[in-house]
């Protein structure tokens, strides 16, 4: 505030001054080379040549984690929300101090709860000074090697909303054009593929391999272009070291403290250090090739960028500042010394300034054309992370594998309400602006647990607790909207008022549940579950479909729940992106029945399996399929995580892996428990799958399942595993070997998915913690010569290896007694008991494409299917009265196309639209080889939901225009593995949105409450009087200073 504040602030300055002076203190104003204990060190005899750049780019920033030793409310309130108003209070001090921030979830939260009008202004006035820049701008930054790609999109889509809607204005855009990747546990050209499309060209990622980044340093090829698997490529620099450095934030450091001369000493060093993995070799070479010229981009850098940030850093925004400018104004006067200068900047002023004029025309394209080359290129992954040559971050793959279970199935609610709420709104008469509302807490969950702190399991544990409190609130208030939309479709009473559960239903045994499939292809002979249901209601109860016929139901006890049931029902159709419904009713039921056995073989129709005593236990030990036999076992085993008090050693943890011994000790069975327990349904009529039980000992039990053939063969796998383990010992890893040695020889080699999207060849390494990848989708071992593969199918991302040849092992749980010593200060204490499910797949792979394999995955749709499994919502008997029993929104399916997102949104409007995306799903998942396929989207959705819109084509998150509005929709191409997202302005009137409160023409102004306003009231008063009092205290005190 200016005034009487203003003036009261300079005549406690001047006094302070003249009081320190007068009893010669020493403050950090006078402080000189000779007060302090720094060795002094010149650069008179600098070799410039060395020293390339000619500028230096300071990039203060703040990284921010949603949830790591505080929940994501502590962290807001203790930090985020002090750190953002020192920020802007140090900024508007002097406009060349500059700041990038890069999380929305925190920025949006203090938009929409905390900010004041002026605050607000403040923020959007310093975004057009360019002194504040967004990057990445995601609600969070999130893990790259966890994550399902669908759940990157969404974080993606929506921070980027928040940018467009309250903070963009017509004449500017402040969306990012590059991702600050600085923090999460490795990196893939994946997520550089999906930040591109995205919008983000320019990329910087920081923890890559150790000894990779150590060679990269040397051959100064730290700024290079990474080359996606469609052949394009992203300028992308590896941030080295660390994006902290200290002595910009340790009070305790003589940065803090030291004159000019010496701060700027110790910057000096900091930048030397940064700039030793880059070269000024930008140049543009060209020469002749076959009659036609050919040019090459070789590319360098021409400045260096500096880290000026680290965790939750500048609360103290005003002073960090000073104290940096202090070492910058220094070396910028003394060019004889220093012969470049430093500067605060953006990412975005740093990518602009320091990349070459040569080829900027060039990259804007993204593609690289026959006739143009680049170089350095880089076509591999930073995973696994290692950050020394003992310490290799394949531990958080499987870290809480129930955090990373219910993040799975939270994925999948969200995306079955949206979908819902997107297909219902052409049917309502009214407001869905509460239904968006309350769906959007889910949305900020889902975009926040995709964190690399989060969905890895690294957090401390009462943190992991509150991300599952969140997750389940969130998702249970969903089924509000999910009952209400379906109120619309099927044209029924509203349904969202009767709060009802599937436990109601079936306790009742009266009523309907809806299966909704977000899917736009209809799924066949697909088995739901209903889980926990007790033993005296299961012995009565029938499923029934739309026709009165009586649907294949098993029951067996449940793994979660004791003294009751898990009731799976065969469903012969569930349409494409439509619903049908099964009623419940009381009837007579045979239940399950359980036989013992030592050896067991099951046969059906088409498939067979056997078990047997293999000399390490009793064990599936063959598999018959298309009379084809396969010797095919699995065994149960444990690594012992590293332990130490030394911290010289390793120990394994919440990150990191580390094995006592590269050798897993067998889970032996327990003598008591050796007989195998068959499961199976006294009807033959109503049996769905033959279930083996398996007890290894207390903490560890199996279930292998063999589905009647056609069931199998509808789903896509051969046999599915279930894996019941907790609570674990401390300090014991557990994983699952599967050994395929009769008939697959891989030497070292597997293949896994990354992040569900592409595919990822790799070899095994000397050691077990340095093979392991994330398993996100799938997996798969192959014999090039029988040209045979087995393909391994997750629920939850998991860590796994092929560490011997026609071997796959997969981590399931593990728990640690000791930390790693990465940060979060606890071990790994995880002692639920988790249920993990695994399915196998066996097939001929003839028609090998490597190629066309890696662009995407195997089995794309059998994935998503496994991922994005049915909505089951519960309907009370009196409220379905006449309504449409069944419903789908495709009216033409295809093997080639997946709807990767149906959704409502606001698009700078408060008229709601659809964000429509479509993806490719590969050459290998496609009946038609074209280059592009072809989508008539009128045709493709049915009951003419798309007829007549028109289509405004975007980048992958919705937030750029790429085109002018399309007004055919019937004529859409996609080329093979390519994403096409529209914003659809539906020629059907949607219900119209609640109006948000005005701020700008965006959201509600905060003005300043009465204590604020009585508080500055009587700040002004105590000034006014303490000025008058001043003179008189500066008299008095001179006179006594004048005494002798």
């Amino acid at each position: 505030m200016k005034g009487p504040s203003t003036i009261l602030f300079l005549f406690v300055f001047f006094f302070v001054q003249h009081f320190s002076s007068s009893h010669q203190q020493v403050t950090p104003s006078n402080l000189n080379s000779n007060n302090l204990n720094i060795p002094q060190r010149t650069f008179k005899n600098i070799n410039t040549d060395n020293l390339f750049f000619k500028t230096v780019h300071l990039l203060p920033h703040s990284h921010w984690d949603v949830g790591w030793l505080k929940t994501k409310q502590d962290y807001y309130q203790e930090d985020v929300k002090p750190i953002i108003r020192a920020v802007l209070k140090a900024l508007s001090q002097d406009s060349n101090r500059k700041f990038t921030f890069v999380e929305m979830s925190f920025i949006e939260y203090f938009f929409l709860h905390d900010a004041s009008k002026k605050e607000r202004q403040q923020f959007i006035k310093l975004l057009k000074n360019s002194q504040i820049e967004l990057s990445l701008a995601g609600m969070t930054m999130s893990d790259e090697a966890s994550n399902t790609y669908s759940s990157i999109i969404h974080t993606l889509t929506r921070g980027h909303q928040f940018v467009n809607e309250y903070l963009n204005e017509r004449e500017f855009n402040f969306l990012p054009t590059n991702a600050f990747r600085i923090d999460p546990f490795g990196s893939t050209s994946t997520m550089t593929r999906l930040y591109k499309e995205s919008g983000l060209i320019d990329q910087i990622v920081m923890r890559t391999p150790h000894s990779l980044q150590q060679k990269l340093r040397y051959e100064k090829k730290l700024a290079f272009f990474w080359k996606q698997t469609d052949g394009t490529v992203s300028y992308s620099q590896i941030l080295d070291y660390q994006y902290c450095i200290s002595l910009f934030f340790d009070d305790s450091s003589q940065f803090s403290i030291a004159p000019p001369e010496i701060s700027a000493q110790m910057l000096h060093e900091q930048i030397v250090k940064y700039s030793l993995g880059f070269r000024n070799v930008s140049e543009s070479r060209k020469w002749k090739e076959n009659g036609e010229f050919v040019e090459e981009i070789r590319m360098g850098s021409q400045d260096i960028l500096i880290p000026a940030g680290c965790d939750f850093t500048f609360m103290d925004a005003s002073i960090r500042f000073r104290r940096i400018e202090n070492a910058m104004q220094y070396i910028n006067e003394n060019p004889q010394i220093y012969p470049y200068k430093v500067k605060f900047s953006t990412l975005g002023e740093f990518f602009k300034e320091s990349k070459p004029k040569e080829w900027k025309d060039h990259y804007a394209q993204l593609k690289n054309p026959k006739n143009l080359k680049f170089s350095p290129i880089f076509d591999r992954e930073f995973m696994p992370y290692s950050d020394n040559d003992e310490s290799f971050w394949t531990g958080f793959f499987t870290s809480y594998p129930i955090l990373k279970q219910s993040i799975r199935k939270g994925e999948a609610q969200y995306r079955n309400v949206k979908t819902l709420l997107a297909l219902s709104a052409p049917l309502r008469n009214y407001s869905i602006g509460e239904d968006l509302k309350i769906l959007d807490e889910l949305s900020v969950t889902i975009a926040d647990l995709t964190h690399h702190d989060a969905i890895t399991g690294t957090s401390r544990s009462f943190v992991n607790v509150e991300y599952l409190r969140l997750l389940e609130n969130a998702v249970n208030k969903s089924m509000i909207v999910a009952s209400h939309s379906l109120s619309y479709l099927m044209k029924t009473n509203d349904l969202s008022n009767v709060k009802c559960s599937v436990e109601e239903v079936i306790g009742n045994m009266k009523g309907s549940l809806v299966v909704f499939n977000s899917l736009a292809w209809k799924l066949t002979n697909y088995v739901i579950e209903i889980s926990g249901v007790v033993t005296s209601q299961v012995e009565r109860l029938c499923f029934f479909d739309k026709n009165r016929n009586r649907l294949s139901t098993q029951y067996v006890p449940s793994l979660n729940k004791k003294e009751a049931y898990d009731i799976h029902v065969l469903i012969p159709i569930i349409p494409p992106l439509g619903y049908t419904t099964i009623s419940v009713e009381s009837c007579t039921v045979s239940l399950n029945s359980i036989s013992a056995f030592d050896n067991f073989t099951s046969n059906n129709s088409k498939t067979s399996v056997s078990f047997c005593e293999t000399g390490k236990g009793t064990t599936l030990c063959s598999y018959t399929k298309n009379s084809q036999n396969y010797e095919f076992s699995h065994h149960l085993m444990r690594y012992f995580g590293f332990k130490t008090t030394s911290f010289e050693e390793q120990n394994s943890g919440a990150y990191i892996f580390r094995p006592q011994s590269p050798t897993p000790e067998l889970l032996e069975q327990e003598e008591s428990s050796r007989k195998l327990r068959v499961h199976s349904m006294q009807d033959s009529n109503m049996q769905i799958f033959t279930q083996v039980e398996q007890r290894i000992n207390n903490y560890a039990t199996t279930f292998v399942r063999l589905y009647n053939p056609e069931i199998a063969s509808s789903q896509g796998f051969d046999l599915e595993y279930l894996f019941k383990v907790g609570e674990l010992p401390e300090n014991e890893e557990i994983i699952v070997r599967f050994n395929a040695s009769s008939f697959i020889t891989s030497n070292g080699e597997f293949y896994c998915d990354k992040n569900g999207l592409e595919t990822s060849k790799f070899r095994s390494r000397k050691s077990p913690q340095s093979s392991y990848l994330p398993i996100v989708y799938n997996c798969f071992i192959r014999d090039r010569h029988r040209q045979t593969r087995v393909t391994f199918f997750v629920s939850e991302t998991h860590g796994a290896a092929s560490l011997h040849n026609g071997e796959f092992e997969i981590m399931l749980h593990r728990r640690t007694n000791h930390d790693d010593n990465r940060g979060v200060a606890e071990n790994l204490r995880d002692a639920s008991t988790v249920v993990v499910n695994v399915k196998v797949r066996i097939d001929q792979d003839r028609s090998w494409d490597e190629e066309n394999v890696r662009r995407g995955i195997l089995h794309a749709r059998e994935s998503l299917t496994n991922h994005f499994k049915p909505l089951i919502v519960p309907i009370v008997a009196d409220k379905l009265g006449e309504g449409n029993l069944e419903f789908s929104g495709i009216a033409q399916e295809s093997k080639c196309i997946h709807l990767s997102n149906f959704e409502m949104r606001k698009y700078k409007s408060s008229k709601p639209h659809l964000l429509l995306q479509l993806q490719h799903l590969g050459l290998t998942n496609c009946e038609i080889k074209n280059e592009e396929y072809p989508v008539n989207l009128e045709k493709m959705f049915s009951n003419g939901l798309l007829r007549g819109s028109s289509l405004n084509e975007t980048n992958l998150s919705g937030s750029r225009q790429l085109s002018n509005i399309i007004s055919d929709s019937s004529s859409v191409y996609l080329a093979p593995y390519s994403f096409r997202t529209f914003i659809v302005e539906p020629t059907k009137q949607y219900g119209s949105l609640l109006p948000d409160k005005e701020y700008d023409g965006r959201v509600e102004q905060k003005e300043d409450s009465f204590w604020d306003k009585l508080y500055l009231t009587l700040k002004i008063l105590f000034s006014i009087i303490l000025l008058s009092f001043l003179p008189i205290i500066w008299v008095v005190f001179h006179i006594t200073n004048q005494q002798p």
